[in-house]
């Protein structure tokens, strides 16, 4: 029998550093520990890591809980894994809810077997002998339960987001009054998606990468969040303007460095955005970043000296306090900004579904409608090589397939097999057919300033005390506080309680205020904390409530919109029939937008044909090149008419060269623009009164009393500066009272007593008093601004109609507020 050759004689600096180590005792304990423990060390991604841990323990879950056994070789043993494993599975079916329908789906069952069969490997003994059957007749089961338990094959609609809804969307950013820091930001983010097709999680906190999470061993966690930092994006200071270089370090496929065959494949991406000389800024990605970092104070220069300074300086110079920040931040729920947080993952979607309800769009929209766009737009445009490329895709990969979800949705397929002239181009065909063309909401009559969510807020307050829940909260409420007024008044029975102390009536809010401030006062403490608690839980209920009939309503809503939008194809088909007459009612007059029209251009749902003129063969008074180019020679220098008369030497400019002043100065506004778009400031607590202040009828502790927002609304609103009240204050001041004779101004009555003449004034003088002012009927919306932003600007004079009595007080009309200003 053969014999291998000898090993190799190794060097005596080897020899000796393992003699060293068997020496060593702990060190060879702690080895031996972790050849033992690295049998079951995940090293996949979070995500996975966690499913894996969640099958087995369900998996575990219901052997002992269907079989009474714990024991993990009793659990795991090869005898009974198969038929537990299917089993099991059979199980979820049962026990789980889907998130489209009540079933599950049959790809839920896949990712079961694939998780348990990690586990499988390392603790089910001699598994490789059973391996081959397990995987047969585990494929076949779940097949078996997808058609017997009539599993879903429903999945979240694939909807693709493009330059005409982002331009809606920069407009709808711009209109908002709070929270625009963070608006701005993700406006960034989206354009990031949109024009590099990155991954959300390439440039915020994928769940399982933020500092702190575990590596998969006790002890061990990330040191710092994997995100996108001020040091990974670059200002390039160029002729005609500043550049922008970002690096995109973590994608997915790549954030493991320590995986095998990862140090050969460079999982990093850079990309370069240079000036724009086009009309459409909004898209201008060095300027969008430029302004944000400045604001975040990323640069050491001035901005007046960034702009200025000479292209030799190439690289503009950062705070480097400020470049270890991310780009990308956490936000409050107001929408102020924590530089110090890096932006969590899981706060796009959610920005970006309200953004899209706000410029009216029904559908479920995602950061990868964003990215499914872009490789599409880049396939028509490019090359399919070329867009696996730039979706950047693990080699062989075919996943480039199921991003494209148009196909040839937007080819004109007879024109593609027969020939012919081409009517549409694929992008022209694509945007007729896009969400914002086809689906956007369009208002009623009546209600053509209001938004989708206005709307929605509208019907959901009309609903809300239609709701039985929400009515037995509030029958308790009035319950309690009746409580605390029968308390409260045999309190002040018993003489505990001053005579002079009004106990409140009814249930508004400033009574129940009072109720608790005197239940407080006087020791009703257990019904103080029985209100309390009370309020709490009514506070989540009515969230939840408002939640719930939101989603209904919406649900409603796009189903009604789905069957208008179902009856306008109808129409159209039979508008295409012969004869038809219909046309679409969401489409009517449509004007299909190039991608290179300016954001002033790009105007949808209007008459492209109001002004364009007919073209009519019979009145050409042009001669028909077609008919004659056969047998004449019609230009025959074989060039362009437009060519003609050019000199014999032209002076062509290839690429962007130097920008023109009127360009420069352009981007320069813009850029302006960006940077002072900015929340409204308004401050939320220690407020004076306006009115109170400049009353000469309010005391001086009524002009000194401070408020916090939502009471200053609340004060306002009430009858404390109607014309009424301001009157029965003057004719205090001086010196009146119910057995005064007062001299009306008006009529020169004579009146005893102030109650008596305020009766007078409001029988024979009510305009007096401003009660015609009625503005119930004003089809203005309802919006979130506050109704004292604009109180520090100067203000033009009121035309007030003049009355007799401006000798007791001035004229100031009655100020209605609107509310709680949120962010």
């Amino acid at each position: 029998m053969s014999q291998p050759p000898p090993a190799v004689p190794v060097s005596s600096r080897v020899r000796k550093g393992f003699q060293a180590l068997a020496a060593n005792v702990q060190k060879m304990e702690t080895i031996r520990q972790n050849a033992e423990v690295s049998k079951y060390f995940d090293g996949s991604a979070p995500s996975t890591r966690k499913r894996r841990e969640q099958a087995r323990a369900q998996f575990q879950e219901f052997v002992e809980s269907c079989y009474g056994l714990t024991e993990m070789n009793d659990v795991w043993s090869r005898d009974t894994f198969l038929d537990y494993t299917k089993q099991f599975l059979e199980g979820i079916t049962n026990i789980s809810v889907g998130k489209l329908e009540k079933k599950i789906k049959a790809q839920t069952l896949w990712g079961y077997k694939y998780a348990i069969y990690w586990w499988a490997v390392v603790l089910v003994k001699d598994f490789n002998s059973i391996w081959q059957q397990w995987h047969e007749e585990v494929n076949r089961h779940i097949q078996l339960l997808a058609v017997q338990e009539s599993l879903s094959t429903r999945s979240w609609a694939k909807n693709n987001l493009s330059d005409g809804e982002l331009v809606l969307i920069f407009r709808h950013i711009c209109e908002q009054r709070y929270g625009v820091a963070n608006l701005k930001q993700h406006w960034a983010a989206m354009l990031l998606t949109w024009l590099t097709g990155a991954r959300p999680g390439s440039f915020t906190v994928a769940a399982g990468y933020q500092q702190g999470a575990s590596l998969g061993l006790p002890g061990r966690v990330r040191e710092t969040s994997q995100t996108l930092r001020w040091s990974d994006v670059d200002f390039v200071n160029m002729k005609n303007g500043i550049a922008v270089r970002i690096t995109l370090r973590y994608n997915k496929g790549f954030r493991n460095p320590n995986k095998e065959g990862s140090s050969a494949a460079d999982g990093r991406r850079t990309f370069v955005f240079l000036p724009s000389i086009a009309e459409r800024l909004e898209f201008d990605m060095p300027l969008i970043l430029l302004g944000i970092a400045y604001e975040r104070g990323l640069f050491v220069q001035t901005l007046e000296d960034i702009l200025s300074q000479t292209p030799h300086n190439v690289f503009i110079k950062k705070e480097p306090n400020v470049d270890k920040q991310a780009v990308f931040v956490a936000a409050s729920q107001a929408g102020h900004l924590d530089p110090t947080k890096p932006m969590n993952i899981h706060a796009l979607n959610p920005k970006l579904q309200q953004l899209c309800t706000g410029i009216g769009l029904f559908e479920r929209n995602t950061y990868y409608s964003f990215r499914r766009s872009a490789i599409i737009e880049v396939r028509r445009q490019h090359t399919t090589e070329s867009a696996k490329d730039f979706a950047h895709h693990k080699l062989n990969s075919n996943s480039l397939f199921f991003y494209d979800n148009v196909g040839f949705g937007d080819i004109d397929m007879q024109q593609y097999r027969l020939g012919g002239a081409e009517s549409m181009s694929r992008e022209e065909v694509r945007k007729y057919f896009s969400q914002v063309n086809i689906t956007r909401l369009q208002p009623k009559q009546g209600d053509e300033d209001l938004t989708l969510r206005e709307v929605l807020d509208e019907k959901v307050k009309e609903q809300l005390s239609t709701q039985d829940d929400y009515i037995a909260h509030e029958l308790k409420l009035k319950d309690l506080y009746e409580e605390m007024g029968n308390k409260l008044e045999e309190l002040q029975t018993a003489g505990v309680i001053p005579s002079t102390e009004k106990i409140p009536s009814g249930f508004a809010a400033r009574a129940g205020a009072r109720y608790q401030s005197l239940s407080v006062t006087y020791g009703l403490d257990e019904l103080v904390k029985k209100v309390n608690a009370h309020m709490v839980n009514r506070k989540q209920l009515h969230r939840a409530i408002r939640l719930r009939l939101r989603k209904e309503i919406h649900a409603e809503m796009r189903k009604e919109h789905r069957a208008v939008i179902a009856e306008s194809m109808a129409q159209s088909a039979r508008k295409l029939a012969p004869g038809g007459t219909f046309e679409p009612q969401q489409v009517k007059g449509v004007k299909v937008t190039g991608i290179g029209q300016s954001e002033e251009e790009e105007r949808l749902f209007v008459d492209a044909g109001a002004d364009t003129a007919s073209f009519d063969d019979d009145n050409n008074d042009g001669v028909n090149e077609e008919a004659l180019q056969d047998g004449h020679d019609i230009n025959s220098r074989e060039e362009p008419e437009c060519w003609e008369g050019l000199e014999d030497e032209v002076h062509v400019q290839l690429g962007g060269g130097k920008p023109t002043a009127e360009t420069e100065e352009t981007r320069y506004e813009f850029l302006m623009m960006w940077i002072k778009l900015s929340d409204l400031v308004v401050a939320q607590s220690n407020l004076l009164c306006p009115r109170c202040k400049i009353d000469p009828t309010m005391d001086k502790s009524a002009k000194e009393r401070r408020f916090n927002l939502f009471r200053l609304n609340t004060h306002m609103r009430g009858s404390t500066h109607t014309r009424e009240a301001q009157l029965r204050r003057a004719l205090k001041l001086d010196g009146m009272d119910n057995t005064s004779m007062i001299t009306c101004p008006t009529c020169t009555a004579m009146v005893k007593g102030v109650k008596k003449f305020m009766k007078h004034v409001k029988s024979a003088h009510k305009e007096t008093l401003w009660e015609d002012f009625d503005d119930s009927g004003s089809s203005q919306p309802v919006t979130d601004v506050t109704d004292f932003e604009g109180l520090s600007d100067p203000m033009e004079p009121l035309e007030e109609q003049s009355t007799d009595f401006e000798g007791f007080s001035p004229p100031s009309r009655a100020y209605t507020g609107k509310g709680k200003g949120k962010a």
